[in-house]
């Protein structure tokens, strides 16, 4: 049990470094927070800095097939948006930074087609917020992901 939740967590970890950019000693001093819902689906709690006056991409989600070409746009739902800023979600094409979820390699060497969730803070705001959204697993378990963010602007 332990090695599955260190596992997990090694995962988790993998994710937040490469939806935020932020170092793993950051992750050390504010781990993520996974909990899991009576229907089996996931809350994970992730810490995200983003620069005042700035737009902060937050996340990049793509459904693939294993050719690696597209396979959906994925419905994101913003379940809480922020009260010092704004969670932006927007089609895009971008090149996947974090090769998970089985895909091959090369899957993570040309452009995909996406979801964008970009987060921006009111003009001059310095301090935390916090927003969720969530998406549809990737499996056919039909079972939502809910990401959680906790802003620092600086």
């Amino acid at each position: 049990m332990k090695l599955l939740l260190r596992l997990a967590l090694n995962c988790i970890a993998a994710i937040c470094i490469a939806e935020t950019g932020v170092s793993a000693s950051e992750i050390a001093r504010r781990p993520p927070l996974i909990q899991t819902l009576a229907d089996g689906s996931n809350v994970l709690t992730l810490p995200l800095d983003a620069a005042a006056n700035k737009t902060t991409k937050v996340n990049f989600i793509e459904y693939m097939n294993p050719d690696c070409s597209f396979k959906a746009y994925s419905t994101v739902t913003v379940v809480k948006q922020a009260q010092h800023g704004t969670l932006s979600v927007r089609k895009a094409v971008e090149i996947p930074v974090d090769p998970k979820y089985g895909h091959k390699a090369e899957c993570y060497r040309k452009p995909v087609q996406g979801m964008l969730l970009e987060y921006k803070p009111k003009p001059g705001y310095h301090g935390p917020d916090e927003f969720a959204y969530e998406f549809p697993a990737q499996d056919a378990s039909g079972k939502k992901i809910q990401h959680v963010r906790m802003v620092t602007v600086r």
